[in-house]
């Protein structure tokens, strides 16, 4: 990769803050998320800043998934996978 171009989507990724922009967002949104064993924080406040974070997604739904890390679908991979077909069969039936 070229540093400038990774540097550039680097900064853009950690500088821009889209959560106002979620509540125009019209299709389900289902959100897997992990609760690192070395976190900063509780895992109660965990699920609450992601709960926050998608506050204005009506129907977004979020799904703990334990025993994973930052990639869970290399860390749970049947789980992720359930989770993913889930989504979409869900998706089919509406």
């Amino acid at each position: 990769s070229d540093p400038v171009v990774s540097g550039q989507s680097m900064y853009d990724l950690i500088t821009t803050d889209l959560r106002t922009e979620l509540k125009s967002v019209s299709v389900p949104i289902s959100v897997l998320w992990v609760y690192p064993p070395k976190a900063q924080m509780t895992e109660e406040q965990m699920a609450g800043l992601y709960r926050a974070s998608y506050a204005n997604v009506p129907d977004a739904e979020l799904t703990r998934i334990p025993d994973s890390y930052h990639l869970i679908m290399f860390d749970a991979p049947e789980r992720f996978q359930r989770e993913l077909a889930e989504f979409l069969d869900d998706e089919n039936e509406r």
